[in-house]
């Protein structure tokens, strides 16, 4: 960590980015940098000018280099005289940062392509099929990814879903179909709320998709093992599921599509 006249420090951020600070040698008017990651040495700059102050930055993945999970990299900073005498290098060797640990990924949450699956001609952008929801589909793929929101939290608590649950309430071989279920409320709630007037005039998927909705919840709460409403119905519904959460009724839509919307079943 020290020339044979001055010295080198050196300090790392956690996005990789190492800054050095030295003191120039007597006679020294050029320095070159290269770091060693993993046995391998990545040169970091060409010969240039001394600096004053002598400092420089580095971004490391800006350079290719794939860094470690942890451990340890060196850096080398060599000077030079103005007739390209090598005066000396300093080393310092440098301890990576512990990078924080991303959380899990949602196994439940589908992605918006996985909504799409369902109702693929909501995707159609200037006369394509995009087979997913984007900026410019009629139903904006930031609204979409709201509703999957709303769907997971419908479907999850009709399943009595326990994160914390040991062994877990939802075991890991049902989280495909829960996460397919999920999807498809979400579609259900694409059409619900973009395009709730094709409902009422009986051009939307919407009925079709709400029988294999029901279908759906209904196997999964029996497989695992969950009691049916107190009403003595076999099993909750879509309507069930959404007039829980708010507390109130839905009901089929008036034959006028023009009022009452918010009788939207």
């Amino acid at each position: 960590m020290s020339f044979a006249q001055g010295t080198i420090v050196a300090t790392i951020t956690n996005d990789y980015k190492v800054t050095f600070m030295a003191d120039a040698m007597p006679g020294a008017t050029q320095w070159s940098a290269e770091v060693n990651v993993s046995g391998q040495a990545y040169p970091l700059s060409d010969r240039e000018l001394i600096p004053d102050p002598f400092m420089a930055e580095f971004d490391l993945p800006g350079y290719g280099i794939i860094m470690p999970p942890s451990g340890t990299i060196t850096l080398g900073v060599a000077q030079f005289d103005e007739v390209d005498t090598m005066l000396g290098v300093g080393i310092a060797t440098i301890q990576l940062p512990v990078q924080p640990v991303p959380p899990p990924a949602d196994p439940f949450r589908p992605e918006t392509r996985e909504v799409a699956i369902f109702i693929l001609n909501r995707t159609v952008f200037q006369n394509e099929y995009l087979g997913d929801f984007t900026s410019g589909t009629a139903c904006p793929k930031d609204v979409v990814e709201d509703l999957i929101d709303q769907a997971e939290q419908f479907v999850l608590t009709a399943l009595q879903y326990n994160p914390d649950a040991d062994p877990p309430s939802i075991p890991e071989y049902n989280v495909p179909d829960v996460r397919s279920l999920i999807a498809l409320l979400a579609a259900i709630l694409v059409e619900l709320t973009k395009f709730s007037e094709q409902i009422a005039r009986q051009v939307s998927p919407y009925p079709y998709l709400k029988e294999v909705f029901d279908g759906m919840l209904a196997q999964k709460q029996n497989e695992l093992g969950i009691m049916p409403p107190s009403d003595g119905s076999s099993a909750l519904t879509l309507v069930d599921l959404i007039a829980r959460e708010f507390g109130q009724a839905i009901y089929a839509f008036p034959d006028d599509e023009m009022v009452n919307w918010e009788t939207v079943f």
